[in-house]
């Protein structure tokens, strides 16, 4: 009897976290034509695919590709009309699950497109993306969607600031150390926040006053705005006097340059 009651309890509180779920806006595909989609596997792993269009699906003015399921990178986009040299539209950069790259208005008149060729990859952890080509023929857009909320502000207090890089290079891994020393004192938690960009990271070490260096495994995507975990340091008792920190990180394309600060307490 009071298994059966805490059975129904967890469906009501399933069923009221399922009703209070905002929908994921939707893709407004009204007076477009797909084209074609694929799916990209390997992650963090460049991939090469290729729709086929042909002449029967109509001339087309407009294009655009939406992003399903999972983050992307776009590196490279070409399309094939059915005469004249290829055309490269610039849509290097990362594409949000859900979103789409801005309406591409071709060059000259309506075209027939042959095929298009995409040079992609999804990013580590973040699953498979499927990728959807849309044309249309009449010269009239949708709205572009809203901007994204702004994202909560790192709250610092109890933290104290170890250090800050900018980095450059799009697309560019780059090695990077703070030094610290024994003038900060001595900590027992670490975190790393990001700023003004989105960023990889693929390495991350700590360097104490004694003994051997500190790998976190925190190798992946950060969002602007957000940080790693908190990272609790190896210490005997009473903390651990750091000399420094050293990054291997890279902007993402389209991303501008990221902020990266080390805290610690």
């Amino acid at each position: 009897m009071i298994r059966n009651i805490f059975l129904c309890a967890v469906a009501v509180c399933v069923s009221a976290v399922t009703a209070s779920a905002q929908p994921r806006p939707v893709w407004d595909s009204n007076g477009w034509q797909m084209l074609g989609e694929r799916e990209v596997h390997g992650h963090g792993r460049e991939n090469a695919d290729r729709i086929t269009v042909g002449r029967y699906s109509g001339r087309f003015s407009k294009l655009t590709v939406v992003v399903l399921d999972a983050d992307l990178e776009m590196i490279d986009m070409s399309i094939q009309f059915g005469r004249g040299e290829p055309f490269h539209p610039a849509v290097a950069q990362i594409f949000r699950e859900g979103t789409r790259t801005r309406v591409i208005d071709f060059p000259g008149d309506e075209r027939v497109i042959r095929y298009i060729d995409f040079r992609y990859r999804n990013l580590p952890g973040e699953g498979h993306a499927r990728v959807q080509v849309w044309g249309k023929e009449g010269p009239s857009e949708p709205p572009p969607p809203p901007p994204p909320p702004p994202a909560p502000a790192w709250d610092s207090r109890g933290w104290m600031m170890l250090g800050e890089r900018e980095v450059h290079g799009h697309g560019r891994e780059e090695a990077d150390r703070i030094e610290v020393g024994r003038r900060e004192g001595r900590f027992q938690k670490l975190t790393v926040v990001v700023m003004d960009a989105d960023l990889e990271i693929f390495d991350f070490m700590v360097k104490f006053e004694h003994g051997e260096p500190f790998h976190p495994g925190i190798s992946q995507i950060f969002r602007e705005g957000t940080r790693t975990r908190v990272i609790d340091l190896p210490s005997y008792g009473d903390g651990r006097t750091i000399r420094w920190i050293e990054f291997k990180y890279r902007n993402l394309p389209g991303e501008g340059h990221a902020r990266v600060q080390v805290w610690a307490r």
